[in-house]
């Protein structure tokens, strides 16, 4: 396996069990609620198989997570801060126009704390 899959595997499997460890979940718990193997989850968690996008999915509306929160890098407290989780579904979602106004929004907030300093 090349170094780029192994890294996505690993990037997988960390926010799964992220997430599983946010409920008190384990490997059967998720299993369950996906109707799968828990085999199947066991690989997923140990990096050694990803899921398929449907997976992914289920996986992520249980938890009321995005996608990207599931299959991209990112620290830990993604998942704990409710502002953070809010704005990335948000951003996820956006149209460019949308977009194109929160990052003037984020420039202005910028400025405002930079004269505050």
């Amino acid at each position: 396996m090349d170094e780029e899959k192994q890294r996505q595997l690993e990037i997988i499997a960390k926010n799964l069990q992220t997430l599983m460890d946010s409920r008190g979940m384990n490997n059967r718990d998720l299993a369950k609620m996906l109707d799968m193997n828990e085999t199947t989850i066991g690989k997923w968690v140990n990096a050694n198989n990803s899921p398929s996008m449907g997976a992914v999915r289920k996986i992520a509306a249980y938890f009321g997570v995005g996608v990207p929160d599931i299959v991209m890098p990112h620290n830990d407290n993604v998942f704990a801060d409710p502002n953070r989780k809010y704005l990335l579904d948000r951003i996820e979602n956006a149209s460019s126009e949308e977009l194109r106004k929160l990052r003037a929004m984020m420039d202005l907030i910028e400025g405002e704390n930079d004269r505050q300093r």
